[in-house]
């Protein structure tokens, strides 16, 4: 709920580099494993963009190699990556591990106490307050629930180049971490009334998909958010599963606000939230705040402390003091439910 649009983010700083050297040998990864022909692709990307700016991939244009060679030359490439960014960040995740799917999904339940170690994620011993983890992995179920169950979330890069816009899936966990204590959401006079009023008829998971494309295109947010079509195909692909749920505030049978995040056992991670009428977003997380509260939840994430966040009640704390609440968060045996409960109005 707390990010700042892709121009304006920290975390920019920190993937500077990272992105500067490594996009084109990234992007080339991932068209390598959906093409046939991987080593052709390989190159052609590599010559396109530039590659003499690079020995890396200068060395690896050169080799003529068959697309049954292509995993020595990604491995190569990825050793160098490693080591260069080594007192940065692992750069690559894990690979997960095989069969996981449905298997996987069923076993989570409520009880996420058992999730112990990552699957596909090590913290880097020297992980700045940016907190950039890894980039690469997959917006997969299993990939985001593991991510969430260790106060990770997703946060693609993107660059725009002449060739278009490319996007680098990274994977972060900031350092302070900003959440809002259940107990201390701030409702000002103004917002206060509103709900009073019943201006807004609020509900919750009716119209998931709504809320998360308004959450994405809604004001100037078209092409300039992080919530872009594959994020937005994962968190309803999530909402299906029954993990990622919304809070939307109705006026006059229409949209007017609402605001999406994901349930793991006692934790919320707030993702984001819009509004086409004023106070319509804030009377959605008055609703959910209330709700979060009734239902037995302990955490309520929002990832990043703003100027709008701080209005409402929001305070920072130390990293490792986020992880110790996700820990026990997540342990939680409780579910959001079917319906809103708790709201004082």
């Amino acid at each position: 709920m707390g990010r700042v649009d892709l121009s304006a983010g920290r975390r920019q700083e920190s993937a500077a580099r990272l992105w500067e050297d490594c996009w084109v040998k990234m992007g080339s990864r991932a068209a390598c494993r959906e093409s046939r022909a991987g080593a052709s692709v390989l190159r052609d990307r590599w010559t396109e963009a530039g590659t003499s700016r690079n020995p890396v991939v200068r060395e690896c244009c050169q080799s003529t190699g068959e697309p049954d060679s292509l995993p020595a030359e990604l491995h190569f490439i990825i050793t160098e990556i490693k080591s260069f960014y080594a007192a940065k960040t692992q750069l690559f995740c894990r690979m997960p591990f095989p069969a996981a799917g449905t298997k996987y999904l069923k076993s989570l339940g409520s009880n996420m106490n058992h999730f112990g170690r990552s699957r596909y994620f090590d913290l880097p011993h020297s992980l700045d307050a940016e907190g950039l983890v890894c980039v690469g992995g997959e917006l997969s179920a299993e990939w985001l629930l593991d991510a969430y169950a260790h106060g990770i979330f997703p946060w693609p890069i993107t660059q725009e180049l002449d060739s278009g816009l490319v996007e680098l899936l990274a994977w972060w966990t900031p350092d302070p971490r900003a959440i809002i204590d259940l107990d201390a959401l701030h409702i000002s006079a103004r917002l206060a009334r509103r709900c009073r009023k019943r201006e807004f008829a609020v509900t919750c998971n009716r119209d998931f998909s709504q809320v998360i494309h308004a959450c994405a295109s809604t004001q100037d947010r078209t092409g300039n958010t992080w919530l872009t079509p594959s994020m937005v195909d994962a968190y309803v692909a999530l909402h299906e599963l029954g993990y990622a749920h919304s809070v939307e505030a109705w006026h006059q049978g229409e949209l007017a606000g609402g605001i999406y995040g994901v349930a793991l056992g006692g934790m919320f991670a707030a993702e984001s939230k819009f509004y086409h009428r004023r106070d319509a977003s804030k009377v959605a997380l008055v609703y959910l705040v209330h709700h979060l509260a009734a239902r037995g939840f302990c955490l309520l994430d929002i990832q990043q402390f703003t100027a709008h966040t701080d209005s409402l009640g929001a305070c920072e704390i130390p990293r490792s003091e986020f992880f110790s609440r996700v820990e026990a968060a997540v342990g939680l045996p409780v579910t959001f439910g079917e319906k809103l409960e708790g709201c004082r109005w």
